[in-house]
């Protein structure tokens, strides 16, 4: 939930020093993971299958949140998975999508039905990072930045001018990872690589200020950080 631009920037390693590059990658893959382990839950983006019991109401709680999309909703029935919804019904037109707490809210007088482990959902949750939008960049089709809040997707190669080209891009569903969270990860990723052979000789960097003192970087508690988005939906 970094980039390898981010980390580089933070570690001052030269954006053209690339002997690292699948280090630091495997570093922010493994701070991602320690970090949803420690608020568990799936913080980057990603296609989930959970598979729930059913409570005869009409919400539904999902494990992992912000919700981005739902794709498909099944309820067991004798020992096969069904639609929930009936032809010509859709989710779209059939339930309501809390995204940003990750909650179902069915209509139409459907429910979902009780039973144990009966309630399959398919859908996608998560975080996106990229890097900001720069002017005069080389852009290829499907590369993600970051712009007035917003992720996008570059769906026509060009070289970027002074201003946005919203023409040559299209808006991502998934939400940008916030600065809390991005930091907890390059705290995390940054530690690995310090303590790894390759940064052993490196300057260690102190942090930001960390609250009403400076502390040395290595020794930052992320605990802030993982209490506000711990997740509360299980």
């Amino acid at each position: 939930m970094i980039t390898l631009t981010q980390i580089k920037q933070f570690l001052n390693i030269s954006p053209d020093e690339s002997s690292k590059d699948e280090l630091l990658k495997n570093f922010i893959s493994n701070a991602v993971s320690e970090l949803n382990t420690l608020c568990s839950r799936t913080l980057e983006y990603s296609s989930q299958i959970e598979i729930i019991s059913g409570t005869g109401g009409i919400t539904l709680v999902l494990e992992n949140y912000p919700a981005v999309s739902i794709d498909r909703i099944d309820v067991l029935l004798d020992d096969a998975w069904s639609n929930l919804f009936n032809l010509p019904d859709t989710f779209s037109d059939s339930a309501i999508l809390l995204k940003e707490v990750g909650i179902i809210k069915l209509l139409k007088s459907y429910i979902f039905p009780k039973g144990e482990l009966n309630i399959k959902v398919s859908y996608s949750s998560g975080y996106k990072c990229a890097d900001d939008w720069k002017p005069g960049a080389d852009y290829l089709v499907d590369v993600l930045v970051k712009y007035n809040g917003s992720i996008y997707k570059c769906i026509e190669e060009h070289t970027s001018g002074e201003e946005f080209d919203e023409l040559k891009w299209e808006i991502d569903p998934a939400k940008p990872v916030s600065e809390d969270i991005a930091k907890a990860v390059m705290y995390l990723a940054a530690k690995q690589f310090y303590l790894s052979p390759a940064g052993k000789n490196m300057f260690m960097k102190s942090s930001e200020s960390y609250g009403d003192k400076q502390t040395d970087y290595n020794d930052i508690d992320i605990s802030h950080i993982v209490h506000t988005h711990r997740n509360t939906n299980i």
